[in-house]
């Protein structure tokens, strides 16, 4: 009975330090690049796992409470020193890719990457070295700093080189940050969003 009961506490505080876990990096998405909300789809279980159609973006620009809109495309496990860090695809001339600082090297062209200073710090990677996602080497061209611990733990690359890891097609994305117009409550933009876009 009492191993019964030991199992059962233990099960208990493992769900709930996961959705605790599942909170806190939904919490960290949302905020990539300073963005003040975070589109996800919804009722998926874990944010990383949210897939989304490309054809939002227009239709989000297009909405008098949005004042920009930048895709990303998450890809998990790609980073085969570092399971844990996340690759993150950006088009470089989105709010997000503009907002990044890089303390060394520069944005990465076709083809290369940019490193988190604390992903950097820990694989000892500097601009010109490589880093190996899925067993094929990149050339690092920068190490950015953008404030948020999840994004400098991780790597910015292409939103097409990120789909390709993730296994998505061109025309899907993890999730769309959204910048709402200056006088625009966020929890206003955030109603409004949910009922023009259902499944959000």
């Amino acid at each position: 009975t009492a191993a019964g009961i030991a199992v059962g506490v233990a099960s208990v505080v493992a769900l709930l330090s996961l959705s605790t876990g599942l909170t806190q990096t939904a919490g960290e998405l949302i905020h990539l690049g300073r963005a003040d909300l975070g589109l996800f789809q919804a009722d998926a279980g874990d944010p990383t796992t949210s897939v989304l159609p490309l054809s939002l973006v227009p239709a989000l620009r297009r909405e008098a409470y949005v004042a920009d809109v930048a895709p990303l495309q998450l890809a998990v496990s790609a980073v085969d020193r570092a399971p844990s860090a996340v690759v993150f695809g950006i088009d470089p001339g989105s709010f997000v890719g503009r907002r990044l600082v890089f303390t060394a090297g520069r944005a990465p062209a076709a083809g290369q990457v940019a490193v988190g200073d604390l992903l950097a710090s820990q694989l000892h990677l500097a601009p010109g070295g490589t880093i190996s996602l899925h067993h094929r080497a990149v050339i690092v061209a920068g190490v950015y700093h953008s404030g948020t611990a999840f994004q400098d733990q991780g790597v910015i690359t292409s939103l097409a080189e990120a789909q390709r890891l993730a296994g998505r097609t061109p025309q899907e994305v993890t999730t769309i940050a959204v910048r709402v117009a200056p006088q625009v409550p966020v929890a206003t933009a955030q109603r409004r969003l949910l009922r023009a876009f259902p499944g959000l």
